[in-house]
């Protein structure tokens, strides 16, 4: 089950993610979107035991 949180900042649009990976752990996950362009993703910026920490950790 994938958890995310998604706002906007900027005109930017900014997507996190944590969502389970292996052993137990939760990768936290960002993408970030420019209006009428760009798409950055950042994936698996870390893996964390805690769901709820790796959610925060990705909106950091």
């Amino acid at each position: 089950m994938e958890t995310v949180v998604s706002t906007s900042y900027q005109r930017y649009r900014l997507t996190a993610s944590a969502c389970p990976a292996h052993r137990g752990l939760n990768a936290d996950d960002l993408v970030i979107e420019k209006p009428g362009g760009g798409l950055k993703a950042s994936v698996a910026l870390d893996y964390l035991f805690d769901r709820t920490y790796a959610l925060s950790h990705a909106t950091l």
